[in-house]
C-alpha cells in the first residue's frame, strides 16, 4: 500500500486507516482486537485513529501489539524482536522500544540497545512495569529532542516480563496541530464570511421593504394616491403592505368623492 502526504504536515500514511472507535467497547472480544490489528498492519495500514474518549481502544491497541511482542521476549529471539520493531516503525511511524522488567532496553527500532541506559525508572515505563499504561512528556537523553512516551505492560504467562515503549517527537505533533489549526483557522474565516454575507442579506431583505414603504407614504402625502406597496412573502410585511394600500386606496376613493361632489351656495 502507497503512502500518501497526510495534508501539508510532511508525514505520509497509509491511505486507507483503521478506526479504533468501535474496539474500544465491550461488544468487542481481545481476541477479535489481537487479529484486527493483525490484519491491518499487515495490510501496511499506518493511519490509526483511536482516542481516550474511545473507550479502552488504545489500551487494547497496544495489548494487540503485546501478543505479538511477547512472542520474542525469550532470550535467542531477540534479534528476531529487533527485526519486527524495525518493520512495525516503517509501518507505522513510531519510535518502539521494548524494555525488560528490570529496565534493561531489550529491543528498540531506531537506536542500539547496548548502548543505551537503564530505563527501569523512566515514568512511563515504571508505571507500564507496573501493569498500568504509562505516559511521559519530556526531553530524550537519546535523541536529544522532545518526545511524547507512551507505555504499555507486555504479559507472559499471567505477570508483566516487559513494557512496550512508542515514542512520538514533539515537532510531529506540533506539525499536526499546527495544520489543525490552519484548517480550524480557514474553516472559521469561511463561517465568518458566510455570516457575514447572510447578515447583509438579511438586513437587504428587511430595509429595502421599508424604504418601499417610506417612499409610498412620501408619495400619499404629495397627492399621490395611486401609490401602492408590493406585498412579499406571506409574513407581517406582506400584512403591513395590504393595510397600507387598503389604506391609501380609501383615502383615493374619498378624494374622489370630495372633488365630484357639487359646492354648497350660501343663501342671502
Amino acid at each position: 500500500m502507497k503512502p500518501r502526504p497526510l495534508g501539508r504536515t510532511g508525514l505520509s500514511v497509509s491511505p486507507v486507516g483503521l478506526g479504533a472507535g468501535r474496539i474500544g467497547g465491550p461488544g468487542v472480544s481481545d481476541a477479535d482486537v489481537d487479529r484486527l490489528v493483525g490484519i491491518a498492519l499487515d495490510a501496511g495500514v499506518t493511519l490509526i485513529d483511536t482516542a481516550r474518549s474511545y473507550g479502552d481502544s488504545e489500551e487494547r491497541l497496544g495489548r494487540a501489539l503485546d501478543v505479538q511482542v511477547s512472542a520474542f521476549l525469550d532470550r535467542p529471539r531477540l534479534p528476531e524482536l529487533e527485526t519486527y520493531l524495525v518493520e512495525e516503525d516503517k509501518k507505522i511511524g513510531t519510535r518502539l522500544t521494548v524494555i525488560a522488567a528490570d529496565g534493561t532496553v531489550l529491543a528498540d527500532s531506531e537506536q542500539d540497545p547496548a548502548r543505551m541506559e537503564n530505563h527501569r525508572y523512566r515514568p512511563e515505563v515504571y508505571q507500564a512495569l507496573e501493569g498500568r499504561t504509562g505516559h511521559s512528556l519530556r526531553h530524550s537523553d537519546t535523541v536529544h529532542q522532545d518526545m511524547l512516551y507512551v507505555a504499555l505492560p507486555v504479559q507472559k504467562n499471567g505477570r508483566v516480563e516487559a513494557a512496550l515503549r512508542l515514542s512520538l517527537f514533539v515537532k510531529d505533533i506540533d506539525i499536526l496541530l499546527g495544520a489543525l489549526r490552519k484548517n480550524l483557522a480557514a474553516a472559521g474565516g469561511i463561517i465568518l464570511a458566510v455570516s457575514l454575507l447572510a447578515a447583509f442579506v438579511f438586513s437587504r431583505n428587511l430595509t429595502r421593504p421599508v424604504g418601499e414603504l417610506i417612499r409610498a407614504s412620501r408619495r400619499v402625502a404629495a397627492g399621490d394616491f395611486d401609490a401602492r406597496v408590493r406585498p412579499r412573502i406571506a409574513d407581517e410585511w406582506k400584512d403591513l403592505a395590504q393595510s397600507f394600500n387598503f389604506m391609501t386606496e380609501e383615502i383615493k376613493t374619498l378624494a374622489d368623492a370630495l372633488d365630484g361632489a357639487p359646492e354648497m351656495g350660501g343663501q342671502d
